[in-house]
């Protein structure tokens, strides 16, 4: 089995007979992004960055992600540092946490899509994660900085 960690409690995944369902609980208008789509395999190396305050979350990231080869993940602990990286590398998609230490994930996703607008680099596919039970506000949020979607934890895979 694998435990997700989601706040409040604790989600346990069935483990390797879960579904590859990818698809999103909240659509922005007109996306069509979802992480199966993004991650199909093929023979072109991708590669992911994974935002996540909770090293327990990505471990279990990187464990349900593993089948998508060639697929290549980076770590960050915290918006500030998810923005330092994307300075550096480009991503395919973004996994981010809503709600972290030093910078939150809606804030990041606004500095990431000004870098990307002031340097005329295409926008990356970004998903912002969150674990809150009324999480409506934090769409909106989300959406307006610039996430393409957004996931409710427990992320069912």
């Amino acid at each position: 089995m694998i435990a997700v960690n989601s706040f409040p409690e604790t989600y346990i995944h069935p483990g390797p007979e879960f579904r590859n369902d990818f698809s999103l609980l909240e659509k922005k208008k007109n996306s069509s992004t979802s992480i199966s789509g993004i991650l199909t395999p093929s023979t072109q190396l991708k590669t992911m960055l994974i935002v996540d305050d909770s090293p327990f979350n990505i471990a279990a990231y990187r464990l349900i992600l593993k089948k998508y080869k060639p697929l290549s993940i980076i770590e960050a602990y915290n918006g500030k540092e998810a923005f330092e990286k994307y300075q550096k590398t480009s991503f395919a998609i973004i996994l981010m946490d809503y709600n972290m230490p030093i910078m939150n994930g809606d804030e990041s996703t606004r500095l990431i899509r000004k870098f990307e607008k002031l340097n005329n680099l295409p926008a990356c596919k970004i998903i912002i994660v969150s674990g809150f039970d009324n999480h409506r506000k934090e769409i909106n949020k989300a959406m307006q900085f610039g996430a393409d979607d957004f996931l409710t934890k427990p992320v069912n895979f």
